[in-house]
């Protein structure tokens, strides 16, 4: 049956790209396979993907706080921590509001982070517009972050609750003329 086929097709290239991720590219042996063509093709070639590492991480972030505006530059190096630490999408980043970040009022008066941690406090960021079901989350910052970048992160959170005053659609990351 045709509908079967498909399905198995797309079962098996999912599979594939898995396998693909899970080994660095030198040492992946999956050969890249060309899956838009009617027969499946398998290259000879392998497309080596270049894994962003920490210290490519810190170049980034260390050059937005060198270069922006220092409004700018924290908005911008919010954006990258998430995107980073937590896997949030640029256009899930561009959309993001204060009122997607689920944190209890102490936190926000200035609770310390390490006493926002002993004491189990959550902050959680929601993604409530996605594409599909599986792309609306919750993404739990306190689990997903280090205490340095959430303590950067909670800093940013305060500043920009305190500037919104209490307007709850307020851009959570935006710069310019958007706050």
């Amino acid at each position: 049956h045709p509908a079967t086929r498909r399905h198995v097709r797309y079962r098996i290239e999912a599979f594939h790209r898995f396998l693909h991720c899970q080994e660095p590219p030198a040492a992946c042996a999956v050969d890249w396979a060309h899956w838009k063509r009617r027969t499946l093709a398998v290259g000879a070639e392998r497309q080596a993907v270049r894994l962003l590492l920490p210290a490519d991480v810190a170049a980034v972030r260390d050059t937005l706080r060198q270069r922006a505006d220092p409004a700018d530059a924290a908005v911008l190096d919010l954006a990258v921590l998430l995107a980073v630490g937590a896997g949030l999408r640029a256009s899930e980043a561009a959309a993001l509001t204060l009122e997607a970040v689920r944190v209890a009022r102490p936190v926000l008066r200035g609770m310390p982070t390490a006493q926002v941690l002993a004491e189990g406090y959550e902050i959680v960021l929601e993604i409530p517009d996605a594409k599909t079901p599986a792309g609306r989350r919750f993404l739990p910052l306190h689990r997903l972050l280090p205490a340095d970048d959430l303590d950067r992160c909670l800093q940013f959170l305060r500043a920009r609750h305190t500037a919104a005053r209490g307007r709850r659609g307020a851009p959570l990351l935006g710069t310019g003329a958007t706050r």
